[in-house]
């Protein structure tokens, strides 16, 4: 998981099932980030992704693909992101509570 510039490493994704990856990532502020795939081998083909404009968790590698984010209001939060490469689709899930899950108590 990378800075939608791609300089910045994010996080590395764990790979859980054939096509599957995730981490666990902690936002310190609203962020764009895209993933990059580089395959089982180091001189294996790199593919970044992002998602299509017409679905935030939809994954493309369009060269028009948007960059994917996370909401403001889950900074100082855990977030577990999944890619489904199989679905070309991605999960943000909240496992830490975000100022909306606590503003009530």
């Amino acid at each position: 998981m990378f800075s939608k510039d791609g300089n910045t490493l994010l996080a590395v994704m764990n790979k859980v099932s054939d096509g599957v990856y995730t981490c666990k990532y902690k936002p310190t502020a609203w962020e764009n980030f895209r993933f990059i795939f580089v395959g089982e081998n180091k001189d294996d083909k790199q593919t970044w992704y992002g998602s299509d404009p017409s679905d935030l968790f939809k994954l493309s590698t369009a060269s028009d693909c948007w960059d994917i984010w996370f909401k403001d209001d889950v900074t100082g939060g855990e977030v577990t992101v999944t890619a489904d490469l199989n679905t070309m689709t991605c999960c943000l899930l909240y496992t830490s509570p975000s100022p909306r899950d606590i503003s009530g108590s």
